[in-house]
């Protein structure tokens, strides 16, 4: 009995270890299975997080950034010989935009009168025998009315396509800009819209057509826009804009000019809001006016901010009373703006005041009851240096007729001294020509 009882015993002490080896060994593939699990799940988090690390640097930050290009508008008026094609310096920009092109019978035509109206067309291009770098463009610049009633059936808009497609053949253009101030702005029909989008599409699928233009380089299709928020939200349909579009150039002036609703002086193309905007009113410059665009689906990489080589003049209520923002009475001298070089003469003339704004980086001046907003070689650089560092695609000018064409301005030390600031910036990111 007592050895049947040490027997069982053993048997039991026995079984119990063996349960308990059996029951750690499990245990041990639990906490095993465990941490395989917990491995793998902080494995494949890092793994994301990488990813997306990686891929939001170089959405923000690309490693191999496209150059910034330089659009210069020059717009040819027959009645003003101030400035010839080839008087023009093509060393300082990239593209020129040569403005403006006529809407006739629903099609592109040249502006002006005669037979031979089409001859500063041939001219303009000629510029690429000089400057082999350079692409000239046609822009069709026309009333918004004749826009819509152009676009809004598929005949008539074929009829303008076809006939851009002619033009850019004959002339050998690298491409087209539309100037069409605005869709569905004004009074316009709200289907202008969707007209304004149906005529960059058909226009990019007509470019991109290898049995109308073969082997030719990359025809560039490009628009002015407004800056604005209230023209933007009304106007454009930015997203689908940007599927047919090479480069948007937004028109960073015109921001302010003389106004019976809201008169008061106030700047014509600020870089920053100042103290006292509020609401709309502190929207009205070019910083926030191109993350506007951005914002509603205009990729940086496509988006040219513009800026003016004119002024624009108001007439104060009070000539005591100078600072921006002050009232205003009505539209000031030549008409409401100016040139570059007029300002500059005016200035030579003595008498005036020069404040260069602290808050949005741009000069003005006033003499007696005349105030002046206007650029200066300081806002130039300044806004061309901001458009670099925020990299966007480029700066766009308007125009090269409102630069010193001729250096007639004393502080002046070459032709073109605006334009020219913004090639040496821009110069210095990327090789030289």
């Amino acid at each position: 009995m007592g050895t049947r009882a040490e027997s069982s015993s053993v048997s039991y002490e026995a079984f119990r270890s063996k349960s308990e080896a059996l029951e750690r060994f499990h245990l041990r593939r639990r906490r095993q299975r465990y941490l395989n699990v917990f491995l793998l799940a902080t494995t494949l988090l890092l793994i994301n997080l990488i990813v997306f690390y990686v891929v939001d640097q170089t959405r923000a930050l690309p490693s191999h950034p496209a150059p910034a290009q330089t659009f210069c508008y020059f717009g040819y008026d027959e009645n003003d010989h101030s400035l010839q094609p080839e008087n023009i310096n093509g060393t300082l920009c990239d593209h020129i935009i040569f403005g403006f092109a006529a809407i006739e019978n629903n099609k592109l035509v040249p502006r002006g009168k005669g037979d031979n109206r089409d001859e500063i067309w041939r001219r303009t291009v000629k510029l690429k025998e000089r400057f082999p770098h350079l692409s000239v463009m046609i822009s069709i610049g026309a009333p918004a009315a004749q826009f819509s009633a152009t676009t809004s059936n598929e005949t008539s808009l074929r009829t303008l396509v076809e006939s851009a497609v002619q033009i850019i053949q004959k002339y050998e253009f690298n491409g087209l800009d539309i100037d069409w101030e605005f869709p569905a702005w004004g009074g316009m029909p709200i289907a202008d819209q969707e007209n304004f989008i149906s005529l960059l599409r058909e226009l990019r699928k007509a470019f991109d057509d290898s049995t109308i233009f073969g082997n030719r380089n990359h025809l560039l299709l490009t628009t002015a826009v407004a800056a604005p928020i209230t023209i933007v939200q009304t106007s454009y349909k930015v997203p689908d804009m940007a599927l047919y579009l090479d480069y948007c150039l937004l028109m960073g002036y015109d921001f302010n000019r003389f106004n019976k609703l809201v008169p008061l002086v106030e700047f014509n193309s600020p870089l920053h809001r100042h103290t006292g905007q509020v609401s709309f009113l502190a929207m009205l410059n070019i910083a926030e006016a191109s993350e506007l665009w951005v914002q509603k689906g205009m990729p940086r990489e496509k988006l040219v901010v513009g800026m003016p080589f004119y002024g624009v003049t108001f007439k104060l209520a009070d000539r005591n009373r100078v600072e921006v923002g002050s009232p205003a009475k009505a539209v000031g001298l030549y008409g409401g703006s100016l040139t570059y070089a007029r300002m500059c003469a005016l200035l030579e003339e003595g008498d005036w005041t020069v404040v260069f704004h602290n808050e949005s980086r741009v000069p003005y001046a006033y003499r007696g009851d005349d105030w002046i907003t206007f650029e200066n070689p300081q806002s130039i650089q300044e806004k061309t240096q901001w458009v670099l560092d925020q990299k966007y695609a480029g700066i766009m000018t308007f125009d090269l007729n409102y630069d010193d064409v001729n250096r007639t301005c004393k502080t002046s030390k070459e032709n073109f001294p605006l334009q020219t600031i913004v090639f040496q910036a821009v110069k210095s990111l990327k090789p030289v020509r």
